[in-house]
């Protein structure tokens, strides 16, 4: 989970994304209310909060590992 609110989050990904160019993918999953609301209630947050940012963060990371092979 990404916090981009914060510079050591932004610049760890920063860093990541330039030495690991072909090993980071461009989905980043931010950090949000919503996935600790899903975990306290006990589902997954596609079930939680389907129409949410987060849960299409997941959806489309997810078509990225899938188209990568």
């Amino acid at each position: 989970m990404h916090n981009e609110r914060t510079i050591h989050a932004r610049e760890v990904l920063s860093t990541l994304k330039k030495y690991f160019v072909d090993l980071v993918f461009d989905t980043v999953i931010k950090e949000t209310v919503k996935f600790k609301e899903s975990s306290v209630g006990g589902y997954s947050i596609l079930k939680y909060a389907t129409s949410s940012d987060a849960a299409e963060s997941y959806r489309k990371l997810a078509r990225e590992v899938i188209e990568s092979d």
